[in-house]
């Protein structure tokens, strides 16, 4: 429909820089369009899942997050995010040991580590995708490489063990190793499988609801650090006077598979899924940058004849969508589909029959972009799998029929007169 306004507005324009010229010109002319049809497409939106691993990330700033496929055999999509979580004063306890002893054992204060939110990575398809429970996640708990730049190489003398509590588990005496993944762009996919590294204790978390992790802590008690000496009183002084950094961290690794069953009725925007808002058309449906003046097109409106919106929806998302239903989020003169809205079926191309008057209240509502939803039900399954996508195709037609008033001389020299814009 934009272009077809704009090649009226175009003719318009010819006929004007003829009326310029010398040449004689009627008073009037006038077009007519007898079930002329015009279609324009809106806009063809669609997401990859795999490309949510960045929005992910955005969602988790102080944390890493990486597109995970276990042995990259998985057909479901995991996100796997790492938490780096300091132990407290750690140069502090390296600087009072003496280092000429065959051995040393020190205890640390217990401290806590916040698990990563499961929720703020279904944020990342929706803020609506929140009642949902997990059969099974896995988590992983190490320490990082020590970061240090004690001028004598301490870190393979170092081991540290505590009890750890999570979940009302507590696994006692357990010996931290350091573990540390590499630092891989979102677009990268980490294929190493957390489950066959012996350097990590690993823990399973069964029937966990999403909302269960905003105060899921992992409980370091009991924490020693043993550490080898049996070096020269030089070298202690050195490393005592020296040193002036060592940070060493406990690791976090959750596993979050894209596999879960809905506790309650989920419902959830297409448009949202598919990030249609940054992907294509804005924060307005029909793409534009402000509201239409309905007065200046008025004449172009008087002779529609119809006007379909064409809607298709597609994709492999793995999320049970069947019957689709759109709606306006606008009050008032924005109101096109009504409140009850309308529905229709995925997969299928359904078009939408609009009055000129509901044209004219979208075109004067700024930004219009309506809801379109679909509601998961209570108890259904759902499973994302790699490389899933969503997709929503926009298009309008329009069917002319009547008789437009192209060029008045007489209206052109009124308006001038009054300085108005031609």
């Amino acid at each position: 429909m934009r272009r077809f306004i704009k090649g009226i507005a175009e003719a318009v324009f010819c006929i004007l820089l003829l009326a310029s010229c010398t040449l004689q010109f009627p008073e009037t002319i006038s077009a007519k369009f007898t079930d002329a049809n015009f279609k324009v497409n809106l806009g063809n939106v669609s997401k990859a899942v795999t490309g949510l691993t960045e929005e992910v990330q955005k969602n988790l700033p102080d944390d890493k997050v990486y597109d995970y496929n276990p042995d990259g055999t998985e057909t479901l999509q995991h996100f796997l995010i790492a938490r780096k979580m300091k132990i407290p004063h750690f140069v502090d306890v390296l600087k009072t040991i003496d280092y000429t002893q065959p051995s040393v054992t020190i205890p640390i204060s217990e401290f806590t580590v916040d698990v990563p939110d499961v929720q703020e990575t279904l944020n990342s398809f929706s803020s609506n995708f929140s009642d949902v429970q997990f059969a099974m996640l896995h988590i992983f708990v190490g320490l990082s490489n020590l970061d240090t730049d004690c001028p004598i190489d301490i870190s393979n003398r170092i081991n540290i063990t505590a009890d750890l509590e999570l979940d009302a588990v507590s696994t006692p005496g357990k010996t931290l190793a350091s573990y540390e993944l590499p630092d891989m762009s979102a677009a990268e996919v980490l294929t190493t499988n957390l489950l066959h590294v012996s350097e990590l204790h690993h823990q399973e978390l069964k029937d966990k609801q999403a909302s269960d992790f905003e105060h899921f802590k992992l409980t370091l008690k009991n924490v020693l650090l043993e550490l080898t000496g049996d070096l020269t009183t030089e070298q202690s002084d050195r490393i005592k006077n020296e040193t002036t950094k060592a940070e060493f961290a406990v690791m976090v690794y959750l596993d979050v598979p894209l596999e879960c069953t809905a506790t309650a009725d989920i419902q959830l925007n297409v448009f949202e899924l598919a990030q249609a808002g940054e992907a294509a058309l804005g924060n307005d449906w029909l793409g534009r940058s402000e509201a239409s003046n309905t007065e200046k097109i008025d004449k172009y409106l008087k002779v529609l004849k119809t006007v379909k919106f064409g809607m298709r929806v597609d994709g492999t998302l793995g999320l049970p969508i069947s019957r689709l239903l759109i709606t306006d989020t606008t009050v008032g003169a924005g109101k096109v589909f009504g409140s009850d809205g309308e529905r229709f079926d995925v997969g299928k191309n359904v078009e939408i029959e609009l009055t000129g008057e509901q044209i004219k209240n979208a075109l004067a509502t700024y930004p219009y972009m309506p809801e379109l939803n679909f509601t998961i039900g209570k108890d259904t399954k759902i499973e994302v799998p790699r490389n899933a996508t969503i997709a929503a195709v926009l298009s309008v037609s329009a069917v002319t029929d009547g008789t437009m008033e192209l060029y008045n001389k007489s209206n052109r020299q009124e308006r001038s007169a009054h300085g108005e814009e031609l």
